[in-house]
This record gives structure tokens, C-alpha cells and sequence, in this order.
């Protein structure tokens, strides 16, 4: 959905300066508090955790799928060769997540899922970003749940595969301060809009 917006907005307003900084739910919250950035990218935070300075937009509702690594699938390992994977088999696998310090809205949705099957919940490696994630995937470390969106990002060494079963769903959407009477964020926001019918059906 990003490359959407960011497009879209770029070609329209030349002339403006975007600068974009990568960082979790919780890091871009806070930036946003500090006066730092203008509008965050984030998953959706609880309505009772949420600055009363702040609004919040959902613009993407997406289900959980499975990062695999795709030696395990080659060597037909034992509930990992079928289109789909039966939740018991993932659950048994050595799970690679965000700490709960730096994303504890996603990290709990996983641990809920694990709860929901009365699965033992362990996380075998932590990881800041979830491109490393998708990386220690490839490398053969274990698997990840990660949004449908992100099977996009074809890496090598990894498949992504569909669990069977309901999933979790998560929710990205912007953040900006309520407040905020900066005109090229309220531009950003508009294209946002215009953009959103576009991007979740595309997804």
C-alpha cells in the first residue's frame, strides 16, 4: 500500500521534501508525540491505548500466513509439503517473532493464536524488523506468521504458505497528530483516502 500512496502523493506534490524512516508501531508513535514525523504507518493500537492527540485510519484488513523456509518444503518435511498447513504442525516448529517490547500489539495476536489452540507458545529468535525476519526464515532457522501482503517480497529460501483453519487477522492504518495544520499532511492524507478503495482491493 505504501508505493501507492508515496507514488501518487510524489507526482502530485514534486516540490515537497518526503523523507520516510522505517521503524516499529511503537518507535513511530512516539516520534509522532516528540513532533518528529508528520504520519505513521502502523498496526492498528487498541482504542484505549491511543493518545487522545492522535487519529487514527484503517486502511488495510489482512489475514496472517506463514513464512517457511523453502528447504524445509524441497525436503518434504513431515506437515510441511501441502498447499496449506495445519496449525499443530506450524505450532511444533521453531518460531522466529518481534519482541513483545517492540510490537506487543502483533506479538500478542501471535501468542493469542498459539492460546486459541492450546499451543505451547515459545519464541525460539526475536528480530527488530521483518525483513530480518523473512531472512533467519531463508536461513533455515524456523517460521514466521507474517500479513498475506507481505508474500510480495519474494526472497529466496522462502515460501509462504496459507494456514488451515481460522487465522488472525491484523490491521495496518495511518497515524497522525489531531491537531497538525500542516497543509502537506493534509494533502498526504487526502491521497491516502483516494488511494485506499485501490489498494485493499488489489490485496
Amino acid at each position: 500500500m505504501l508505493p501507492a500512496i508515496v507514488g501518487r502523493f510524489r507526482a502530485s506534490y514534486p516540490h515537497v521534501e518526503l523523507s520516510l524512516r522505517e521503524a516499529t508501531s511503537d518507535l513511530q508513535i512516539d516520534a509522532l508525540l516528540r513532533h518528529e514525523t508528520d504520519v505513521g504507518i502502523v498496526i492498528a493500537p487498541p482504542s484505549t491505548a491511543l493518545s487522545q492527540t492522535l487519529t487514527y485510519l484503517p486502511i488495510l484488513r489482512e489475514p496472517l500466513v506463514a513464512a517457511v523456509p523453502s528447504q524445509w518444503i524441497e525436503a518434504r518435511r513431515d506437515g510441511f509439503c501441502g498447499e496449506a498447513l495445519a496449525p499443530a504442525d506450524f505450532f511444533a516448529a521453531p518460531l522466529i517473532l518481534f519482541p513483545r517490547r517492540s510490537a506487543p500489539i502483533f506479538h500478542d495476536l501471535v501468542s493469542g493464536y498459539f492460546a486459541e489452540d492450546r499451543a505451547t507458545f515459545s519464541v525460539f529468535q526475536e528480530a527488530i524488523q521483518m525483513r530480518t525476519i523473512i531472512g533467519l526464515v531463508a536461513a533455515g532457522m524456523g517460521v514466521a506468521l507474517v500479513p498475506m501482503s507481505m508474500t510480495r517480497l519474494q526472497r529466496e529460501g522462502v515460501c509462504y504458505r496459507p494456514l488451515s483453519g481460522p487465522v488472525p487477522t491484523v490491521e495496518t492504518g495511518l497515524i497522525w497528530r489531531s491537531n497538525d495544520e500542516n497543509a502537506a499532511l493534509a494533502n498526504f492524507l487526502a491521497i491516502a483516502n483516494e488511494c485506499m478503495p485501490k489498494v485493499q482491493h488489489e490485496s
